[in-house]
């Protein structure tokens, strides 16, 4: 049970809503209308008898369990409800396979959109390899239901993070062959990552198995889609800080375990170019000095400073090599 939000030209409206399976496939049924303030049904520390005998009518019967998640689904909107403590416990198990196939039956659209909200992670080209336990709760819930709760979720999204956000969850990465794709989308070519981004809202549009339950428009994109295109469009990458943001990104790579590669020859001429400094000096640097010089040049060459989006990648490339190669 959930309280979905409806945008009128009359202002927002709410409403009380269930996931209910019709011939197997999840669809979302209104309970009741709640008006513009859902606040007003919950008076002296209880429900008014119009919306329990709604949910009764819905529901064929009115039990601890059913109130439970009334009272769940009010939560978020009377803090008398939340301070009740109704959030779910993390408990440790291990998941059965009924679990694990429903998971994978997941949109990846939607895996990708909760796995930036939970990590803000933007390169999300395997999400396939992200355990499945982390879209455990998107289970079991129909379209409405999910967008729904993404709604709420992406409103504690920070202005800068949102046009991240979109890059993410549409994959837009995987129209892209070069590495600052996967860590640095801002020095893309901003027309085609609008083309790219066009694209991937189109094919979820067109999708029939995405929007199961849910009748699409005529004409124009679902309202549900509409604000990914305000996202894209209204909001710039991060810039006051992206460079620092891409060194930190790359700090935390090399804690992660990763499988031996063999090693390709750095090219000097290219290395002295990027790195302002000869290629003796720079071979024998260590660890520390070498970060150091690395972040002073990362400041000169990201395209914020003017740099070429297409060095700037070369050089990233180029540190990786040279800080993680084996000690002499």
């Amino acid at each position: 049970m959930y309280i979905a939000r409806i945008l009128t030209p009359q202002g927002t409206r709410y409403a009380l809503r269930r996931t209910i399976s019709t011939a197997g496939v999840l669809l979302s049924q209104t309970i009741l209308d709640l008006g513009p303030n859902p606040c007003a049904w919950y008076e002296d520390g209880a429900f008014r008898p119009p919306l329990l005998d709604a949910v009764f009518a819905a529901a064929g019967s009115l039990d601890d369990a059913l109130l439970d998640a009334v009272e769940a689904a009010f939560a978020p909107f009377i803090p008398a409800l939340e301070d009740r403590g109704h959030r779910r416990s993390w408990v440790r198990r291990r998941l059965v396979p009924e679990e694990e196939a429903q998971v994978a039956g997941l949109h990846p659209f939607d895996k990708r959109r909760l796995a930036f909200l939970r990590t803000g992670e933007t390169n999300l080209g395997a999400i396939h390899l992200v355990h499945p336990k982390l879209f455990l709760r998107l289970v079991g819930k129909s379209r409405d239901e999910l967008e729904q709760e993404f709604w709420r979720m992406e409103c504690d999204l920070r202005p800068e993070e949102l046009r991240a956000y979109t890059f993410a969850a549409f994959n837009l990465q995987s129209q892209f062959a070069c590495l600052a794709a996967r860590h640095a989308p801002e020095a893309l070519d901003p027309e085609a990552v609008d083309a790219a981004f066009l694209r991937a809202l189109c094919q979820i549009h067109a999708d029939d198995a995405f929007w199961q339950g849910i009748v699409r428009p005529a004409s124009g994109i679902h309202p549900y889609l509409c604000r990914y295109a305000c996202y894209h469009y209204d909001f710039e990458f991060p810039t006051a800080d992206s460079w620092a943001r891409i060194v930190d990104g790359f700090m935390g790579s090399f804690r992660r375990p990763r499988p031996r590669r063999p090693s390709r020859p750095v090219d000097a001429t290219r290395a002295e170019a990027l790195f302002g400094v000869p290629w003796p000096k720079l071979r024998a640097m260590g660890r520390a000095e070498l970060i150091r010089l690395f972040r002073r040049r990362a400041k000169t060459l990201h395209p914020d400073a003017g740099g070429r989006h297409e060095d700037f990648v070369e050089f990233l490339d180029l540190y990786r090599r040279l800080v993680t190669r084996p000690k002499a």
